[in-house]
């Protein structure tokens, strides 16, 4: 095997890894920020009823602003949140704050290396969207997969899974 077809090679499997991770990240980020789910989900449970006197559309949007960007630290300063809640959604600000480096970072690698797939392809525009048909193909399928096992291991063993 060339050194070339080796490059190839890597470069394409570094690709197919990389999918799900930017797939994963895409949904969650759409899912998890989704303020008409949030507003559902407060009628259902009649959280405007029982909270009559608090803006809760206002502190929602300002819990989601402090989790995905970190704004609003006012409100863990407010009176709304106990202290263990506001050590809590510090630490899920941590957590998500670290989940969105590494989607935004597998996006730029993703590019990066299908530059360098472009290059070594001798930039025919043809093997190189076959190149990447196939990539995003398999990246799926892998992606699928992946849910596919996470899902049985959540129905076998929800402890184990959590």
């Amino acid at each position: 095997m060339s050194y070339k077809n080796l490059a190839l090679a890597i470069i394409s499997v570094s690709m197919v890894l990389l999918i799900p991770i930017i797939i994963y990240g895409y949904a969650f980020n759409f899912a998890a920020f989704d303020k008409d789910f949030y507003k559902k989900e407060f009628l259902r449970h009649e959280v405007y009823k029982n909270l009559p006197d608090y803006d809760i559309e206002g502190i929602n949007g300002g819990v989601l602003d402090y989790l995905k960007k970190g704004e609003k630290d006012s409100i863990i300063g407010n009176n709304f949140f106990n202290a263990r809640e506001k050590a809590h959604l510090l630490d899920v600000k941590h957590v998500i704050r670290n989940g969105f480096r590494v989607y935004y970072f597998s996006i730029f690698i993703f590019f990066i290396l299908a530059v360098l797939l472009g290059c070594l392809s001798g930039f025919h525009l043809s093997y190189f969207l076959q190149k990447i048909g196939l990539i995003m193909i398999f990246g799926s399928i892998f992606a699928l997969a992946v849910s596919f096992l996470l899902f049985a291991v959540y129905k076998t063993d929800f402890d184990f899974a959590f």
